[in-house]
């Protein structure tokens, strides 16, 4: 993998994973959603598996599981991005 690859999938993997961590962390808090319902639905895959290691675990965990999330997202931009690439 390419140096410009990596950076790219991971660009795109972080525009996703920090509105799903700041969702994650205002359910956590009691704060509510602060995004419209239809953007909510959109970040959810990013962090339900951070909301559902924070129901069995903690905080603690809920940022565990965002740092799983983040590394499945990372290879999913990764395998979207594949065809798109320029060698």
């Amino acid at each position: 993998m390419k140096v410009r690859d990596f950076k790219i999938s991971l660009i795109i993997a972080l525009v996703y994973w920090i509105p799903s961590s700041i969702a994650l962390l205002d359910i956590i808090q009691g704060y509510g959603i602060i995004f419209p319902k239809w953007i909510d639905i959109i970040l959810m895959p990013g962090y339900i598996l951070g909301f559902a290691l924070c129901y069995g675990g903690g905080n603690l965990w809920a940022i565990v599981g965002q740092f799983i999330e983040l590394i499945i997202i990372f290879f999913i931009a990764r395998l979207i991005y594949e065809p798109f690439r320029k060698d």
